[in-house]
């Protein structure tokens, strides 16, 4: 098996600040409160910790969903001889190099912080 270690560096570039920044974003209670309706059903006495574990699980869902829409390449309800896409790799002077970055949504629980694969947030 070869291991492409530019490839896995661009995968950790790409999904580690997904889950910092879409995920993770929602365990800080002052990023939470500045959501009218959040905000208003803390007031209310929701969970700080619930209300936190439900905004990180749809926000994987988002991200994930994203994810598996990069990677499918092409909308399967897409009439006949619809574009589709690809993700490819760059070099460090920003030309692509012809390499494709897939298997996103798969890698994508591996880089939970925690170590739980979002396990955490279905509790």
């Amino acid at each position: 098996m070869y291991l492409d270690l530019d490839a896995e560096q661009a995968r950790a570039l790409l999904l580690g600040p997904l889950w910092r920044d879409a995920v993770d974003v929602w365990r800080d209670i002052d990023a939470i409160r500045r959501l009218p309706a959040a905000r208003r059903l803390l007031d209310a006495g929701t969970d700080p910790d619930d209300l936190s574990r439900a905004l990180r699980a749809a926000a994987l869902d988002a991200v994930f969903a994203a994810l598996t829409r990069v990677d499918a390449g092409r909308d399967g309800q897409a009439p006949a001889g619809s574009p589709g896409w690809q993700l490819v790799r760059t070099g460090p002077d920003g030309v692509p190099d012809g390499a494709p970055v897939a298997g996103l949504r798969e890698e994508l629980l591996a880089l939970d912080p925690t170590g739980l694969a979002g396990a955490d947030l279905r509790r």
